[in-house]
C-alpha cells in the first residue's frame, strides 16, 4: 500500500462512502470520504442527518480558497503547494459519479517566509491572497472547527517549506494572538516565540540580532520586544529563561566511593532547560535535535494521540486512481 501523507489517520484501503461538500453561495463542490469527516466532532455533527442515498452537504460561511486546504487534508493530500480541487456544482447526479481524478504537476514551488505569511495586502479577496497567507487562515479554520490534527499538519507544512528572511512583523504577531484560542499557547504562537528569539534576540551583548547577518536585514527593521503584545512579551521572556544553560548533575557520582566529592565531579553535562530552535535548518533541527523529541513542538495533539509528523513520504501516487479508497494521494477532478 502506498505511503500516505497522514499516517495517524485511517489508511486501510477499502470502499468509502463519499460525500459532496458544496460551499454556498459560491456553489463550489468537493468530494471527500465520509470516514475522514467522522474523525472530528465537527464532521460527525455535519453527518448526523445525512441522507446516505443522497450524500450532499451544503456549507455556509466558508471561504473556498481557505476551505480548500481542509479538503486536501481530508483527502490525505499534501497541503503545499496548494491545488484547487473545487468545481462548479451542477447538481448531485452530474457531480457525484465522476470517478477518474488526474494528478496535477506542480509548476511552481513557492516558499513560506515571514513576509509571505504576514502579507495583508490582498486580504480583502482571499482568492488572490498568497498561498502562505491562506495557510495561516486555514490554521484558524482548523481552530474554529476543532480539528487539531489539521492544525498540526499545517504546522508541519510551514516547518517543511519555511525560509527565514525577516523579523516577525508586530501586526502579524498581534493578529495571531488576537485570533488564537485563550487558555493555551497554540503551535503557531510557539513558532513565533521561537522565531523571535532566534532572529531578533542578540546572542550576546554588543552583537546584532542573528537575522541581520543571516538575511541581510537592517538592524532598524528589527522591532524591540516592547513593541509586541503583552502576552507575546511574557512568553518570549519565559522561554528565554528556560533557554538559560543549566548544569545537569550525574546522580551516579554521589554513589561512587570518592572522598571528598568535589562539586565539578557531580556535573555530567550542561544544556538549556528549553530548546533554542535553529530556523536556519528548521525541519532538520526539529527532526534530529534532542533525539527527535522536538518533532511535536508545534503540535496540539496529546501524548497518547497519533502524530502526523513531517517525516512522512508525501510523494503523490502516479497515474489515475479510484477515489473509492481511503489511501489517496493528490487528485483533481477533470473540468466539468
Amino acid at each position: 500500500m502506498p505511503p500516505t501523507n497522514n499516517p495517524g489517520k485511517n489508511t486501510e484501503a477499502k470502499a468509502e462512502t463519499m460525500i459532496l461538500l458544496v460551499l454556498k453561495p459560491a456553489l463550489l463542490w468537493y468530494r471527500v470520504p465520509m470516514s475522514a469527516l467522522l474523525e472530528t466532532q465537527w464532521g460527525t455533527n455535519l453527518c448526523t442527518n445525512l441522507d446516505k442515498n443522497h450524500p450532499v452537504l451544503f456549507l455556509e460561511s466558508f471561504t473556498p480558497a481557505v476551505f480548500g486546504y481542509y479538503v486536501l487534508w481530508l483527502l490525505d493530500a499534501p497541503l503545499f503547494p496548494y491545488v484547487d480541487l473545487s468545481r462548479p456544482f451542477k447538481g448531485f447526479d452530474a457531480t457525484m459519479f465522476t470517478l477518474i481524478y488526474n494528478i496535477p504537476t506542480h509548476v511552481h514551488h513557492p516558499e513560506i517566509t515571514m513576509l509571505t505569511m504576514s502579507d495583508e495586502s490582498l486580504d480583502n479577496d482571499p482568492s488572490t491572497t498568497g498561498e502562505s497567507r491562506r495557510l495561516v487562515f486555514a490554521y484558524f479554520l482548523g481552530q474554529n472547527i476543532g480539528d487539531v490534527h489539521f492544525q498540526d499538519a499545517i504546522m508541519n507544512t510551514i516547518i517543511k517549506y519555511f525560509r527565514a528572511n525577516h523579523p516577525p512583523p508586530v501586526s502579524f504577531v498581534t493578529n495571531v494572538y488576537q485570533n488564537s484560542a485563550i487558555g493555551r499557547v497554540s503551535g503557531l504562537q510557539k513558532f513565533l516565540i521561537d522565531y523571535y528569539i532566534w532572529a531578533c534576540v542578540p546572542p550576546e551583548e554588543g552583537r546584532l540580532p542573528y537575522i541581520c547577518d543571516f538575511a541581510n536585514v537592517d538592524p532598524s527593521q528589527v522591532p524591540p520586544l516592547s513593541a509586541y503584545p503583552a502576552a507575546f512579551r511574557q512568553q518570549v521572556t519565559a522561554t528565554l529563561r528556560d533557554n538559560v544553560t543549566q548544569d545537569i548533575v550525574d546522580p551516579g557520582a554521589l554513589l561512587r566511593p570518592q572522598v571528598p566529592v568535589v562539586a565539578w565531579a557531580l556535573i555530567n553535562r550542561t544544556e538549556p532547560r528549553g530548546a533554542v530552535v535553529d530556523f536556519a535548518g528548521l525541519q532538520a533541527f526539529l527532526c534530529n535535535a534532542r533525539q527527535g523529541t522536538l518533532k511535536c513542538r508545534y503540535h496540539h495533539h496529546s501524548r497518547n494521540q497519533p502524530c502526523h509528523n513531517m517525516l512522512v513520504d508525501d510523494t503523490p501516487v502516479v497515474g489515475p486512481v479510484n477515489p473509492g479508497t481511503r489511501n489517496l494521494a493528490l487528485f483533481v477532478s477533470p473540468s466539468q
